[in-house]
C-alpha cells in the first residue's frame, strides 16, 4: 500500500528526486500521492472523480492517460482538499 511515509518518490513541491535529478511529477504519481494523503482507495477516488475503479487503476499504472478536462477536474479537486503540486 502506498503512503507518503514509505514512498520511494520524495515529494518536493510537486517534484520528486530520482538520484540527483529533480523531475516533475507525472499525473499517475499525483493521483497516487493524492489518494495517499486523503487515505482513499482506488474505488473511493473513482467515486469522488466520477470515473470507474478501472480508470483510476489504468491511470495509476500508466496504461491510459486522462483527458485534459479530467486533469483540470482532478487538479481542482486536489486544491479543494488542500493538495497542491506547484512549486
Amino acid at each position: 500500500q502506498f503512503s507518503p511515509e514509505n514512498c520511494a518518490i520524495t515529494r518536493i513541491c510537486g517534484c520528486y528526486v530520482d538520484g540527483d535529478k529533480e523531475k516533475k511529477m507525472e499525473f499517475k504519481d499525483k493521483l497516487i500521492y493524492a489518494r495517499a494523503v486523503l487515505k482513499y482507495s482506488q474505488t473511493k477516488m473513482a467515486e469522488e472523480l466520477g470515473v470507474s475503479y478501472a480508470t483510476i487503476n489504468r491511470w495509476e499504472n500508466g496504461n491510459n492517460a486522462p483527458s485534459k478536462t479530467m486533469i483540470v477536474l482532478f487538479e481542482n479537486y486536489c486544491k479543494k482538499h488542500g493538495i497542491t503540486f506547484e512549486r
